[in-house]
Parts: C-alpha cells; sequence; structure tokens
C-alpha cells in the first residue's frame, strides 16, 4: 500500500484528503473565532461566527441558561458565584498559586465548545460553586490544549481537583452524582451566614 510517511508516522494516500480537509476545517474554525473568516464561508462550514462561549457571555433566554455566571462578592447570597474563563497559562498558575496559599482547593472543568455533555452539565457545575469552599474555573481545550495535555485530560468534559499544585481527583464525562461525589470528598460545603 502506497504511503506518505513523515517522521515515522505514515498515512496512506487515501487518507491524506480526508485528513486535509479536517484540518483545514479546524483552521477555518480557529479563523472565525476570530472574525478572519469571511462570514458567508464560516455560515457554510457551520461554524460559530467571530464569537467564542468562553470569551463573550451571552444573555439567558427562558429556554436556555446562562453559559456562565458574571461574577459576584464573595460572601453574597446569590445563586449566581464566580465560575473563571482559564485563557491563558499564566491565568492558570494564578490560579494553582493561589490554591496553594489558601485551604481552598482548585476545581477545574476541562471542556470544549463544540462538546454537548460539557454544555449540558455546565449549570451544575454552576451550582456547585454555591454550594462548596473551593475556586472553580473553566478551560476551554481547544485554547489551551497544552494545558489540558499536561493535565492528563483525555476527553470532556474532565473535571480534576487540585490542591496547591498536587492533583487530588479526577472524573472524566458529565455524571452529575459522580461529579459532587468528588468535589464533596475534596471539598468543604460553603458555610451561609
Amino acid at each position: 500500500m502506497a504511503a506518505i510517511c513523515i517522521g515515522g508516522v505514515c498515512v496512506p494516500y487515501t487518507a491524506v484528503l480526508p485528513l486535509l480537509a479536517l484540518a483545514l476545517k479546524w483552521l477555518a474554525a480557529k479563523l472565525a473565532t476570530f472574525g478572519l473568516l469571511p462570514k458567508s464561508a464560516a455560515r457554510k462550514l457551520g461554524l460559530d461566527l467571530g464569537t467564542s462561549p468562553s470569551r463573550v457571555k451571552k444573555e439567558a433566554t427562558p429556554s436556555e441558561p446562562a453559559s456562565s455566571p458574571e461574577p459576584v462578592p464573595a460572601g453574597s447570597s446569590s445563586a449566581e458565584v464566580a465560575v473563571r474563563e482559564i485563557d491563558t497559562i499564566e491565568d492558570w498558575e494564578e490560579e494553582l498559586s493561589s490554591s496553594g496559599s489558601t485551604s481552598r482547593p482548585l476545581v477545574a472543568k476541562f471542556t470544549a465548545d463544540w462538546c454537548k455533555p460539557c454544555k449540558a452539565i455546565d449549570p451544575f457545575f454552576c451550582e456547585l460553586a454555591t454550594k462548596y469552599n473551593a475556586r472553580f474555573v473553566r478551560i476551554d481545550v481547544d485554547e489551551l490544549d497544552e494545558l489540558a495535555a499536561k493535565s492528563g485530560v483525555a476527553m470532556m468534559p474532565t473535571f480534576v481537583v487540585f490542591a496547591g499544585r498536587e492533583k487530588k481527583g479526577s472524573l472524566s464525562g458529565a455524571n452529575e452524582d459522580k461529579l459532587e461525589r468528588m468535589i464533596r470528598e475534596h471539598c468543604s460545603r460553603r458555610v451561609r451566614s
């Protein structure tokens, strides 16, 4: 069978076109995220037209919950508690350092814009942020793929609890009961006054 080999990776000729199409669609999605792809081309490809849910907060409609709640001050009685979007490695390092200097664990949700189970469990994840004394963060694996790889993320959603820089627990999949059980094991409940 004829193949193209590059650095120990061989790809049959019959797979070159599908792989090229996949790579071009990924590139088009990245260009659309930054508004660099013509809107007509983005619509034909079924891509997002220049906004990324991790960067833009959209208004909730009656049938759809908000994608991410607005931050509220500590001690607030509001049902919404900040779930911080991590956009850079520096943001991530800051959160890990903060987690190590306090007794509050860090609960990270590794997610992707295209992941339906990630979107389905997001309201529950935000609800857990109101119940437990921990810092909750959301990381888009498409934007921070090196961080996802470093954290051992193989599927979405993946939830990881850190105490300082030490990984205390991990869960892959959108199972609400298992997620709350893992968080309860590593985080104390928030005290209401």
